[in-house]
């Protein structure tokens, strides 16, 4: 009807300017012809055709004026049908506006911008359709006069419409898809919420463009696109203000992921990649929000009675969501929280819960056998205990209770072929994917926060945000309202700040380490963080720094590095690094700090944790005193505080060592011994990281098999002879030690043994391998860098001279591996 109604007036307007035009042409012509006196005389051809024009022109004219009046009778039968008011109003209907077309008429039409304005009386002024009678109007006039009325008819059609729907704004009415529903537009409710959100209208704009960057972003994202989506993801963090872009994509998600259908499982595990990427690049704030909100919105909605049971697959996507967050390695959050899910669904045991249960159970079974197998194992024991003790509440939850059976029995038994449409290499796949996008950084650690922690973060705090404050209740009251806030946060970050704790990693492990109640809490508390190995090595060198911050020497930190390094070898590595970096800036340590580095070393000599033999590295012929007094404080407190027994053991591990090695090994470990002070600790972390990945088959030795998987990973096809040179290069087998020692000496820029010789072969005219002392001496006090005399008998004191006789071959070798009568 709207329509039909614009469509009439714009025929009313048309035909009213044909009319005007005619009668104006007509009456130009009349007043210019001549007036001719009746004659009987024959009229010409001319006059003929003139007379036919004129009688085509009227029957049009008429024509015209009949198609007006009967245009004019279907106008007012519709406005009477639609009740339309003859107002007139200039300003834009605010229907347009809220669809975001308030700058469409202006783009077609080239006129003045719409502005929200009162309206005026509406009066169809015929002067401004059909002119005076004088004037013709011209084409362009006539068009614009068209549009004109157009739009005024339009708009106060649209000011009819919304008047009419205003009195039904309140009211619910049912759709086609069966939910309920508001009269209101969606797109309005949106705008209502970002002003709630965002109160100033410059943010709001910026929220609306980050919104529809996101939705282009999340419609499009795939496997094969993720690492370019977070990119984009970041960048909008880069150029907008933070908090509006992570409110934005939250929002964004849970629209996605909140859907009346279920969602692919590698559609979810994807957004859960791209939230991983972007955890680990951006900061944990970002990640702890997006899963707070997550995890909020779905317990509403579970715990809503009044939810439809068409809700059920929005909760399990978004349940799966988070399930998947948890479960990939370098994930976001830890498995506490998925496990404590678990525990919540299973204890309600409504039908609700049990269905939700289902899929989490099929998916993320098996995962957690392998990452948490004793909590998953309390879970499944008590989860079928109590299935079958209490059975279902109705058919439709008995047919869930019966799935759950069937998995966690598969589950209990490691048979994964009893769970029907298990993928067991999907999140396998997808952990690899998210390595590859995080490639060349270090995963940010996954957050440790609980259930509980979410759902009672608006009371309690948030702990895993550092600086947040913690309330806990103070021990021995009861009152729910009697509280004590222990701001343990502030006093930890400033004693955090002091010691120079400047990342969230050092702070949260400095956190961890002073706020524990023993050694072995503390070791608890700083497996649960679910480190990386990188991450990991910051332990050690924390507990160095706490340990030489005390007054006096805490045996805590001692039991404490004892326990790591008894819990895996690595920890003996990163601690052998951390007590050479402290000997590097021995001068510059206090007395106190001092004393507390030769009681804790002591400490880890006597519970065997540390090698003796790590003070190789000590140069004894050159010692300064800062050295001796760290020492001779060293061995009192180690001699002192331990049995004979102990000490047996430990100076006969170096005894027992030595007899094993033969005179080769003998020589090349002598030669290499302190190659570990030429690096910097993280240095020899990357150098060993660097020999574990050409050890193709993990026996400890580079050999010709390793060079060859390790050139044929890359792509590259070499000869025996090329791998049988680099082998060469080293005097023995190829180990660690021997590994570091070959790229010290070519960082250094020692020459390898065979240029030496070259060298000192160009004055060897008879190749006999030996030159004149006196032609030596000539040649290093004339040419190049003239050596002066006492440099030469300094030079000559230990060199082979036999009979006169420079041995420059017997040179180079002493220059390499040292002189056979030292090493016997």
């Amino acid at each position: 009807m709207r329509h039909l109604a614009y469509t009439s007036k714009m025929s009313v307007c048309y035909y009213a300017t044909e009319v005007c035009k005619e009668a104006n042409t007509k009456k130009k012509a009349a007043s210019e012809r001549p007036k001719v006196l009746p004659t009987k005389t024959k009229s010409t051809a001319l006059e003929k055709r003139s007379l036919k024009e004129e009688k085509r022109r009227e029957k049009q004219r008429l024509l015209h004026k009949e198609l007006l009046e009967n245009d004019n009778r279907e106008i007012k039968k519709y406005e009477k049908l639609l009740k339309l008011k003859k107002k007139k109003n200039n300003a834009l209907p605010k229907s347009f506006s809220i669809d975001g077309l308030d700058y469409l008429l202006e783009l077609c039409m080239g006129n003045k911008p719409y502005t929200d304005g009162s309206s005026g009386d509406f009066t169809l002024d015929t002067k401004d359709l059909i002119g005076d009678g004088e004037e013709v109007l011209s084409e362009e006039e006539e068009i614009n006069s068209e549009d004109e009325n157009g739009e005024e008819l339009e708009e106060e059609m649209e000011e009819d419409r919304n008047s009419e729907n205003a009195e039904f704004a309140n009211t619910e009415r049912e759709n086609i898809y069966g939910d309920q529903s508001t009269s209101e537009l969606q797109c309005a409710l949106k705008h209502e919420m970002l002003d709630e959100t965002f109160a100033s209208p410059e943010e709001q704009a910026m929220a609306e463009r980050v919104e529809k960057i996101l939705k282009r972003f999340i419609n499009k994202l795939s496997e094969s696109n993720v690492l370019v989506s977070s990119r984009e993801v970041m960048e909008l963090f880069r150029t907008n203000p933070q908090h509006v872009v992570k409110r934005v994509f939250t929002e964004v998600i849970l629209d996605a992921c909140f859907t009346a259908f279920r969602l692919p499982d590698r559609l979810l595990i994807t957004i859960s990649v791209l939230v991983g990427i972007l955890h680990s690049t951006l900061s944990s704030n970002f990640s702890a929000y997006f899963v707070e909100m997550l995890v909020q919105k779905l317990e509403e909605k579970r715990t809503d009675e009044n939810e439809q049971e068409i809700e059920s697959n929005a909760l399990q996507n978004g349940y799966l969501l988070v399930a998947y967050l948890c479960a990939m390695k370098a994930s976001v959050t830890s498995y506490k929280l998925l496990m404590d899910i678990f525990n919540s669904l299973m204890q309600s045991g409504r039908c609700l819960d049990l269905q939700l249960l289902v899929p989490l159970v099929k998916n993320l079974g098996f995962v957690l056998r392998k990452a948490c197998p004793s909590e998953l194992k309390d879970f499944v024991l008590s989860a079928i205990a109590k299935m079958e003790k209490h059975g279902s509440e109705s058919s439709r939850a008995e047919a869930f209770t019966n799935i759950l059976m069937i998995d966690l029995n598969a589950i209990k038994n490691n048979n994964a072929s009893k769970i029907c449409h298990y993928d067991p290499d999907l999140i396998d796949h997808f952990t690899k994917l998210l390595r590859s996008c995080l490639s060349g950084k270090t995963p940010e650690m996954p957050l440790a926060f609980g259930l509980m922690d979410i759902l009672e973060a608006s009371t309690k705090g948030r702990w895993w945000i550092v600086g947040s404050s913690y309330v806990v209740p103070v021990a021995g009251t009861n009152k729910s309202g009697d509280l004590n806030q222990f701001n343990y946060s502030e006093d930890l970050l400033r004693l955090a700040k002091k010691n120079r704790m400047n990342t969230d990693l050092k702070r949260n492990i400095f956190c961890c380490i002073l706020s524990a109640e023993d050694y072995l809490n503390a070791f608890e508390k700083l497996l649960k963080l679910n480190l990386s190995d990188k991450q990991e090595r910051e332990i050690i060198h924390i507990l160095f720094v706490c340990c030489l911050n005390e007054k006096t020497f805490n045996p805590f930190y001692g039991y404490l590095v004892q326990k790591f390094c008894s819990y895996n070898a690595k920890f003996v590595l990163t601690t052998q690094f951390a007590l050479w970096d402290k000997l590097k800036i021995l001068k510059t340590l206090k007395k106190t700090q001092i004393q507390n580095l030769s009681s804790l070393i002591a400490h880890l000599f006597g519970s065997l944790a540390l090698p003796i033999s790590v003070l190789k590295v000590i140069n004894f012929v050159e010692i300064e005193e800062t050295m001796t007094d760290f020492l001779k404080r060293l061995f009192t407190k180690f001699l002192n505080s331990f049995s004979t027994d102990v000490l047996r053991v430990v100076f006969g591990n170096i005894m027992a060592s030595r007899a094993k090695m033969g005179k080769g090994k003998k020589r090349a470990h002598r030669a290499t011994s302190n190659v570990f002070a030429m690096f910097t600790q993280s240095q020899i972390q990357e150098f060993k990281e660097a020999f574990n990945m050409i050890d193709q088959n993990r026996n400890g030795f580079i050999d010709k098999a390793d060079l060859l998987d390790m050139y044929a990973s890359l792509g590259k096809e070499v000869g025996d002879e090329f791998i049988d040179e680099m082998i060469n290069e080293a005097p023995g087998a190829i180990n660690f030690t021997m590994f570091l020692t070959m790229f010290g000496e070519k960082m250094t820029g020692t020459d390898p043994e065979d240029v030496i010789r070259n060298a000192f072969q160009c004055f060897d005219e008879e190749g006999t391998g030996s030159i004149s002392e006196h032609d030596l001496r000539t040649l290093l006090t004339t040419m190049g860098d003239r050596y002066t005399d006492d440099q030469v008998e300094e030079l000559f004191k230990d060199a082979p001279i036999k009979d006169g006789m420079f041995n420059y071959v017997e040179f180079a070798r002493m220059l390499k591996h040292g002189s056979e009568e030292k090493d016997e």
